[in-house]
């Protein structure tokens, strides 16, 4: 979606300006703000459901992936926070 609406805004402004129409920008604005706020809301939702540490499962301490999993949930919780603060800023 983002891709597309870049599409449009480059065009309508430099190759076809009288392709321009505010109501479109309006709505794809909107719509990429619906968007992102679905999509921040989703990743705080994935990194809150693993609540438990991953030090208690034998599993990740057998097959050795327990960096990967701590990255993993290093990088959601890195995702979360920035969109966080973006909604402030």
């Amino acid at each position: 979606m983002t891709v597309l609406a870049e599409i449009y805004y480059i065009v309508a402004e430099t190759v076809a300006p009288t392709v321009r129409n505010y109501i479109a920008i309006l709505t794809f604005d909107s719509l990429l703000a619906i968007f992102w706020l679905s999509a921040m809301s989703d990743s705080a939702a994935l990194r809150s459901a693993y609540n438990i540490s991953v030090d208690d499962f034998i599993y990740y301490k057998k097959r050795g992936i327990k960096t990967q999993v701590n990255t993993y949930l290093a990088i959601l919780t890195t995702d979360v926070v920035v969109a966080a603060l973006e909604l402030y800023v």
